[in-house]
């Protein structure tokens, strides 16, 4: 478009504008770099240390144990004499759960008589039939000769009042238990073991309260063949109980075995002489 005057007109200026500025007071956008924590170096350097003595004592540990692998054994050496021993100590008490030792039986002697006997009761058992004692013999010549042969009998009958003494203690008739002992030097001692029963119909029981007792005697017979007299013993057996007194057998409970058992001898002049 052309003006008036003929000439062009006047472009427009397309000169960049000034970029504004920005005053002095604005804060960076760069944060400032901050010193480092103090704390941190000792802390690097205690762990260091830490860590080198664990591992001085590591390797000290494994020179120890190298040179302990390595190092002969000792060598005993032998010191002053030892002192003679002492007297041992004193066996601590027995509790009542502990029996104490039965202790031998002595054989009996009769004054003029020259065999010494002994009975030795092991255990008593009753069954639903019969009541069984256990026993051991034992026979010693007691005279300065050769005794012998010998033939032991015996067995086992009930004490009861109502039976004369001459029905309880006598030892004639045929003994079921039989032992033969060939011949015995002057002082030698034999000893013989086994069994007697008795069918529990034929026991007579004594009633005592509540409870049936039953007294064994065991009845003992001695028959030299050298024309001697045969000698006769008789033997009471129990439980053994406190203060090592015999009581009598219970047939009222449950059938078993009695292992604490014991036995008396009866002094048959003494019973002879009361009757």
């Amino acid at each position: 478009m052309e003006t008036p005057t003929g000439e062009p007109p006047a472009s427009p200026s397309l000169a960049p504008e000034p970029a504004p500025t920005v005053p002095d007071s604005a804060p960076s956008a760069t944060p400032e770099p901050q010193a480092p924590l103090p704390w941190l170096p000792v802390v690097a350097g205690l762990g260091a240390l830490l860590a080198l003595g664990w591992l001085a004592r590591l390797l000290r540990r494994r020179k120890i144990a190298d040179a302990e692998r390595d190092e002969p054994p000792p060598v005993e050496r032998l010191g002053p004499p030892a002192p003679e021993p002492s007297a041992p100590a004193a066996l601590p008490a027995r509790t009542s759960d502990t029996p104490p030792p039965r202790p031998f039986p002595v054989p009996s002697f009769r004054p003029g008589s020259p065999l010494e006997l002994a009975l030795e009761a092991d255990a008593f058992n009753r069954s639903l039939v019969y009541a069984t004692l256990s026993y051991r013999l034992h026979v010693a010549n007691s005279s300065g000769i050769p005794l012998g042969p010998l033939r032991l009998a015996a067995d086992l009958a009930s004490a009861h009042a109502s039976l004369s003494a001459a029905e309880q203690f006598s030892a004639n008739g045929d003994f079921p238990a039989h032992h033969d002992i060939a011949a015995l030097v002057p002082g030698e001692t034999a000893s013989v073991t086994g069994s007697l029963r008795l069918p529990l119909a034929a026991l007579r029981p004594i009633q005592q309260g509540p409870a049936l007792l039953f007294v064994p005697l065991v009845r003992v017979r001695v028959e030299p063949a050298s024309g001697l007299p045969a000698m006769v013993r008789v033997f009471v057996v129990g439980e053994t109980g406190p203060n090592a007194a015999l009581h009598p057998f219970r047939l009222d409970t449950l059938p078993g075995t009695v292992r604490h058992v014991s036995q008396r001898e009866i002094a048959l002049d003494a019973v002879a002489g009361a009757g």
